[in-house]
């Protein structure tokens, strides 16, 4: 860096010359003046043939890598700014955002001053080749903070000091956060019986009308909301505080940030458009509306062959347009139809071909069938029941052992669907996926109240736990104090141990959910818990002696079937530590659910394990990889 570079390496400054920012998905605005020619809105788009991946690939591998290059924001000459930078390290931020957070990284004296001649100084920008370090950080993309790393309304500095002991902004929304996680689990379906640790508070009671005007006064900024130079409270709070605001304005803020510069662009022209309409009186004079407009939005065309390896192509069109935020259009090759009739057609066929049984992908059962499978035509053809999964319930992904040959496969469908329901949000179309309300949740990540619980992993006991822990205490026929000090340890102790292993979506489904999308192995899971209880019952009676809590456990059996009518002993089933697939699609005869499952048996001292490993293994390890690729 410190060569001195020779004369001909040398480049001369331009004063005259200006950077513009280019928007890879607009296209100049429409203008209605004779004599202008504008360019067309629809543009084709070339993807190579699915068949020709390999040697696209071999052609990528001999790419050689060109340096990277580091660049740095310095301080103005301003009052209150010292030595404080900004790293430009986010490529897809305006520089109006970097300029916003260098002046806010000043004393907060003269924060206010600042901003208001945040276009007087000029901004020197430093550059250097990055380190290897960097750019990995840089690839693996934009980690969130947590609501307690970051600041949200206000500075730390200035709302709480070492001598200031006194509840802060950030205190109050952990407070409010855990008042609301309480009240959702405290729902009238929920199974816990103590009435008095029941939060009844309504929802809207926590929505903030001020914070929500605050939030839309943001968005109604053009500057701000084009350049995404947004505050950082806005992500914050609708990220980790919701219920503060109402569903309309959170799904508005959504729309209106979560695709890009470019799209934000288009809705501000079009929130304009519909303003003017509305105010514009009973005779209509002519606006030049296409001096207020930055752009429009590129529409891109792709022509696809209808025949049996569209789930190819679509993966194709998928796999190279997935980073643009242009509108994806579709057109069938040989076919006339264009724009958004087959676009819509497209989302449909493809649709139906992800439903196909024959690929794996979804949990179903060929014993039981379900009442909803029939015949139907969803794309192609009337099909006979059992040809496409028809669940009353939905569907939910197939649990796979996650070293199976077969998964690999399954994973590359999945990482193709998470980007084509993510397209079809980005351009406003409907796909005909009748998911399970459960993977919805998991899309989610989960309800409004466990998201909010996960982010303090601190809150000791939640409600359920609260109720089981006050019958336990109060009842001397149930367990004695020392048991319920030792349960409460042991919570405790579970709950500091590092979740490091632990996927994303771990502990976001429950019973409740299991029952949804797998109601025949659920209901004997709830026998088998049940057979728990009674067991545990016995063993915490005090009145009995050793010897008649022994005759009691002997007697302990599974209720009697319609078919035998006759009660069976748990140990009379041959259950072992293995899960057998509900269907023969799945490619696999079974899974050991521990080492070594397959010879060990299933009995009244190990039911426990059992039960908690057919549930982990149905809804948390056994679809780790295929919601890792989805996400």
């Amino acid at each position: 860096e410190d060569e001195e570079l020779e004369p001909r390496d040398r480049r001369s400054w331009d004063d005259e010359f200006v950077l513009k920012r280019q928007f890879s998905a607009l296209i100049p605005a429409f203008d209605p003046r004779p004599g202008r020619t504008n360019v067309n809105q629809t543009q084709d788009f070339d993807i190579p043939p699915p068949a020709t991946e390999d040697s696209s690939t071999s052609e990528s591998q001999t790419f050689v890598a060109q340096p990277k290059l580091c660049l740095t924001l310095k301080a103005p000459c301003l009052p209150g700014m010292n030595d404080e930078e900004v790293v430009l390290n986010r490529s897809t931020a305006c520089i109006f955002k970097c300029v916003q957070d260098l002046l806010i990284k000043g004393s907060p004296a003269g924060r206010v001053e600042r901003l208001k001649r945040v276009w007087e100084p000029t901004y020197t920008i430093q550059y250097r080749e990055a380190k290897e370090h960097e750019v990995i950080e840089r690839e693996n993309g934009y980690t969130a903070k947590s609501l307690t790393d970051v600041s949200l309304l206000a500075d730390m500095e200035t709302t709480r000091g070492l001598d200031n002991p006194g509840c802060s902004v950030d205190t109050v929304l952990q407070l409010l956060q855990r008042l609301y996680s309480i009240m959702e689990q405290s729902s009238p379906t929920s199974k816990n019986d103590c009435e008095e640790i029941h939060l009844n508070i309504p929802a809207d009671e926590f929505v903030s009308k001020k914070i929500t005007n605050k939030l839309t006064q943001q968005i109604q900024d053009p500057l701000v909301l084009s350049s995404g130079a947004l505050p950082d409270w806005c992500e914050h709070l609708t990220r980790w505080c919701p219920m503060l605001f109402p569903f309309e304005n959170r799904q508005l803020y959504f729309t209106c940030t979560a695709f890009g510069t470019s799209r934000s662009i288009v809705w501000l022209q079009n929130k304009r458009d519909a303003n003017v309409e509305r105010t514009r009186g009973p005779l209509p004079r002519r606006e030049d509306s296409h001096e207020y407009r930055v752009g429009r939005l590129k529409h891109e065309r792709v022509v696809v062959p209808r025949n049996e390896h569209l789930l190819d192509w679509a993966m194709q069109v998928m796999r190279y347009h997935s980073t643009r935020k242009a509108v994806l259009e579709i057109e069938f090759k040989g076919e006339e139809g264009t724009g958004l009739g087959p676009t819509l057609e497209f989302y449909a066929l493809v649709a139906a071909e992800l439903q196909k049984k024959s690929l794996g992908l979804w949990l179903c059962d060929d014993d039981h069938v379900d009442h909803s499978e029939r015949e139907v035509d969803i794309g192609h053809g009337m099909k006979p029941p059992g040809y496409y999964v028809q669940r009353s319930s939905g569907l939910f992904p197939a649990p796979f052992p996650q070293n199976s040959p077969e998964l690999d496969r399954v994973e590359s469908i999945f990482h193709f669907m998470g980007i084509l329901l993510a397209k079809c949000l980005q351009d406003n179309r409907l796909i005909d996926m009748p998911l399970s309300r459960p993977f919805l949740k998991l899309m989610c990540m989960g309800e409004v109240g466990y998201s909010l619980s996960q982010q303090f992993g601190d809150i000791s006991r939640t409600p359920s736990t609260l109720g089981e822990s006050w019958h336990s205490e109060s009842s001397d026929l149930i367990a004695s104090i020392e048991e319920v000090e030792k349960e409460m340890k042991l919570e405790n102790d579970r709950r500091q141990q590092p979740k490091s292993h632990q996927p994303w979506f771990a502990g976001i489904l429950n019973e409740e959910d299991f029952a949804i999308i797998n109601p025949h192995r659920a209901a004997f899971l709830q026998q088998l818990h049940d057979l728990v209880e009674r067991k545990q019952r016995i063993l915490k009676d005090k009145t009995l002696t050793d010897d008649q809590k022994n005759v009691l456990l002997a007697e302990l059996a599974l209720p009697s079937t319609e078919e035998s009518g006759v009660a069976i002993r748990l140990e009379e089933l041959g259950l072992t530590f293995e899960f057998d697939p509900s269907s023969r699609v799945h490619k696999f005869h079974a899974h050991h659910l521990k080492p070594g499952g397959g010879m060990e048996e299933v009995s009244l001292d190990n039911v426990e394990e059992y039960i908690d490993l057919v549930m982990d293994f149905c809804l948390v390890s056994g679809i780790r990889r295929q919601m890792e690729a989805f996400r």
